[in-house]
């Protein structure tokens, strides 16, 4: 169950990738680009960043096109 209201657009796609286990190309993009952003991210957006990576570093996610 997700409350995409009160929740961050980052925690939103993050979550959705970790149900699924599957990232697309863009999803990868954005996310890269989110974290090198200037923008400030709260360090829970960031670590749910920073896990994606690290999973799919571990070939724990699928990469879909």
């Amino acid at each position: 169950m997700t409350f995409s209201d009160s929740q961050s657009p980052v925690r939103d796609i993050t979550e959705q990738i970790l149900a699924t286990r599957r990232i697309t190309r863009g999803d990868q993009q954005r996310l890269m680009v989110t974290l090198l952003s200037k923008d400030a991210l709260s360090s829970e957006d960031r670590a749910m960043i920073d896990r994606i990576f690290d999973q799919l570093q571990r070939g724990l996610l699928h990469v879909v096109d």
